[in-house]
């Protein structure tokens, strides 16, 4: 499942860097909808994507230590692991 959705964003990671590529070195600056649309909403979906591509891992660990619950005996007390 995750490297479904890790190529997923890579995939959109990579088809909204096509414009920004037009944007700096084609005519797309001169288009204006498409200048608008470089600007507005490919550049910060970039953005966003890279970053989660980077830092999901890091985030996911710190909800991962979060969420774990230590297990309790019915009486209150905490497990004692014996070796």
């Amino acid at each position: 499942m995750i490297w479904r959705e890790r190529t997923a964003i890579r995939l959109l990671h990579l088809l909204l860097s096509i414009p920004i590529v037009g944007f700096i070195y084609g005519p797309v600056s001169q288009i204006a909808p498409a200048a608008f649309v470089t600007r507005w909403v490919a550049f910060p979906l970039v953005v966003l994507s890279g970053l989660w591509l980077w830092l999901k891992p890091r985030i996911a660990k710190q909800f991962y230590r979060r969420r774990v619950v230590h297990p309790v005996k019915p009486s209150g007390a905490p497990f004692k692991l014996e070796v």
